[in-house]
This record gives C-alpha cells, sequence and structure tokens, in this order.
C-alpha cells in the first residue's frame, strides 16, 4: 500500500506535476515544470503525493475557493485535480489511498463541498462523486440561408491585448459573476494557468470587453481554429474561449459581436449550459449544431448537513431521506427535508440514497425520479420522491463553465 504524504519540498511539487503528466500523456504542453511553474500555480499545502518506498508514483491536488448553490448562497469548495498514477504503477489502489486521504482531509478542514472534472467516468463514483452539472457545445454556421439575430442594444466594445487583459477580466469576472448554481470562485492559479496556456499555444488569442475603460461587465475570449491554409479555408471558425456575460443583454451584445467578424464562417461554443438561450436567438435555428454534450461538474458533498441547509428550497411537503456515506461517516444521516432545510429526524426514512446520488441531486440538474428509474435510489413511501424533486426545483439548469 503506497503512503501517502502532503508534499512540500519545490523538488517533490515538481516531481508530482511531471507524475501527472506522464498519467495524462495526451495534455498539451504546460511549458517547463520549474520552480516559477510550482509558485504560481499550485497552492501550498494541498498536492499530496503517494510513495513506494522513495518514490513518488501519485499525486492529486485541490484549490480552494467556493461553489454557488441553488438560491445563490456560496459555501466553501474544492476543487480536485491533477489526480494521477505513474504508468508503472497502475491498478495498484493508488488512486483509492489519494482520494480517500483528500476525502478525510477536506473533511477535518471543515470544506462543504469537492468537484472535479473526470477523465475517465468509471473512477469517481466509487469515492462518492455523481455527475451534477453537463454542459454542451454549440457551433454556428454563418453561411445557412436565413441565419440571422436579433439587434442588440448599443453597447461599447473594446478589443484588449490578450496577453495583458487577465487584470482586467478578474475584475469583470469578481464585479459581475454568473448566478447560476455550480458557478465556482476562479482562484487566482486558475487565472494564472489560463495565462500559460495561452502563452504556450500556437496561434493568436483575442479579447473583447463590453463597457467603458473601468466600468466593463462583460468579456469574450477567442482565437482562430487552426488550419493548415486559414486564408483560404471554406470553413473558417471562431472558437470561443470563455464567454462571461451574467445580464442578458451583455450576452446578446457579444454574440452579435462575435457573429459580426465576417471573415469566419463559423463561431464555435465549446461549453454552454444545456439550456442555454443562444438556441432561441437564432431566425434558423438550423443553422445551428448542439452537441455533443459532456459531463461537466463531478460533485462531492463532504458536509451533507452545511450543503443542504445552504441551497434554496420550493414551497413543498417535506420528505424524510435516508443518506448512506461509505467514506465519511458523519454524513450518514436521517434528515427532513422542507423549504426551511434540512434537520435531524428519528421518523422513517421515506427515500434513501447514496452520497453520490445526493451530490448527484444537490444542484437540481438531475431529478430523483430520474435516479429511481435507473434504480439508484430507493423509495419507501409512495410520493416521496415526487415531494423532494418539488422540493429541489430550480429555475436554471447547473452549470460552470470552466475547466481545471
Amino acid at each position: 500500500m503506497a503512503e501517502i504524504r502532503i508534499l512540500e519540498t519545490e523538488e517533490q511539487l515538481i516531481r508530482s506535476v511531471q507524475v501527472f503528466r506522464q498519467a495524462m500523456f495526451g495534455l498539451p504542453s504546460a511549458g517547463p515544470i520549474n520552480s516559477e511553474w510550482v509558485s504560481r500555480l499550485l497552492q501550498p499545502n494541498r498536492v499530496y503525493g503517494a510513495y513506494e518506498g522513495e518514490e513518488l508514483v501519485g499525486t492529486a491536488n485541490s484549490f480552494l475557493g467556493t461553489l454557488r448553490l441553488p438560491g445563490g448562497e456560496e459555501v466553501s469548495h474544492a476543487a480536485v485535480t491533477h489526480v494521477g498514477v505513474s504508468p508503472t504503477h497502475v491498478r495498484r489502489g493508488v488512486v483509492s489511498g489519494l482520494l480517500r486521504q483528500q476525502l478525510s482531509d477536506l473533511h477535518q478542514q471543515g470544506v462543504v463541498l469537492a468537484s472535479l472534472r473526470a477523465s475517465q467516468g468509471q473512477v469517481y463514483q466509487r469515492f462518492g462523486y455523481g455527475i451534477a452539472s453537463a454542459s454542451l457545445s454549440i457551433e454556428i454556421d454563418k453561411t445557412v440561408g436565413g441565419l440571422a439575430f436579433p439587434a442588440t442594444h448599443s453597447a461599447t466594445i473594446r478589443l484588449l491585448d490578450a496577453a495583458q487583459a487577465w487584470p482586467v477580466l478578474q475584475q469583470i469576472y469578481q464585479r459581475h459573476p454568473p448566478e447560476r448554481a455550480g458557478t465556482l470562485s476562479r482562484w487566482p492559479q486558475w487565472w494564472a494557468f489560463q495565462a500559460l496556456r495561452q502563452g504556450t499555444a500556437a496561434g493568436n488569442f483575442y479579447v473583447a470587453v463590453l463597457g467603458k475603460e473601468g466600468e466593463e461587465t462583460a468579456f469574450v475570449r477567442y482565437h482562430a481554429k487552426a488550419e493548415e491554409n486559414w486564408l483560404f479555408s471554406q470553413t473558417r471558425t471562431l472558437v470561443v474561449d470563455d464567454l462571461v456575460a451574467a445580464r442578458p443583454e451583455d450576452y446578446r451584445a457579444l454574440l452579435s459581436f462575435l457573429l459580426s467578424l465576417d471573415v469566419t464562417q463559423r463561431v464555435h461554443f465549446s461549453s454552454r449550459a444545456l439550456d442555454d438561450v443562444l438556441p432561441l436567438l437564432a431566425n434558423n435555428p438550423r443553422a445551428l449544431t448542439l452537441g455533443p454534450v459532456r459531463d461537466e461538474t463531478w460533485l462531492r458533498i463532504i458536509d451533507v448537513q452545511a450543503a443542504l441547509n445552504a441551497r434554496r428550497y420550493q414551497p413543498a411537503e417535506p420528505v424524510v431521506v435516508q443518506i448512506n456515506d461509505p467514506l465519511i461517516a458523519s454524513n450518514t444521516q436521517r434528515l427532513q427535508l422542507s423549504e426551511t432545510g434540512a434537520a435531524p429526524t428519528q421518523q422513517p426514512a421515506e427515500l434513501t440514497l447514496s452520497i453520490t446520488e445526493l451530490s448527484t441531486l444537490l444542484l437540481g440538474g438531475t431529478k430523483a425520479w430520474q435516479l429511481a428509474h435507473a434504480a439508484r435510489l430507493d423509495e419507501h413511501t409512495e410520493g416521496a420522491i415526487a415531494r423532494f424533486d418539488r422540493l429541489t426545483e430550480t429555475d436554471t439548469l447547473p452549470y460552470s463553465g470552466i475547466y481545471f
């Protein structure tokens, strides 16, 4: 069994990044892994190493921040990432040891939620993670006849130097963050990594912001899809890397700007919410290609009562839920869920579900009836599933929009 330790020295941290990138060997280059990389892109005392003897054979990392729940409240959150095992030490329980230790420590630290982006879909449910949000790609073919979007309001749009724009983009995000459940705070190292990826990638990148200097309310980052002969291509594509526009009118303004760039034939959004309004804005929706849909937020509740009491509920009759968590014993409890929150109870359970299923349901992107039809929860009282779904109903689907 591998020994799990918190990595502290610069040498250990550099080696952990190398091990992760050996495991995820298809990732694009992130530049030289050196002391500057470590100091800019890692939070102290959050990187775990798995050792067999003196050899580092696996690693896991996280970044602290917040996650927005239905109703708008933000709770403490760990963005779990850089989970990898050396190719010479796979299938030896290394990931299991790393994730179990990380969950135990997050619980001791009082963190309410953790989430990750999964490279493999069969691994993380064993540790209580469930798919709580999804995203889809949208591509607009500007050459299709009848494509038209509503005229936008008069707006000031400016281009910034993409390499120098990061402080402005961070300020916009802090002043006008998205309001959807699932929204993450963007920690400093996340921004630093976006700058690094942009700086080491081929091609040119562009940034447009909405609003006068110092009063910006939205932004979009974009680049041209690489092609062997872009100038003569019949499918020149603009790829949207990041679009932040909390107000609908700002979203429409930035979309209008992107579509006005006549040199391109297509505009590609790699990640939008499943209920994004973009398809409804087009006069000819057949000019849009939707999908594929991808799992986005794999969520793990660390503190059940804190998570359930931080989100908003709809008026409905209460339901008694038995929650089972094999890894965090204090989460195994029976709670009465009502429009005022969650409270311990000795009443008979009307629903029984695991921490994985509860994590899947927390943000409102999946309904309890869906899990029931998939035989992933048990209803003991007829009508309990319907009450649970009425209580946890949300106006919009959860969405984060970032990867880490």
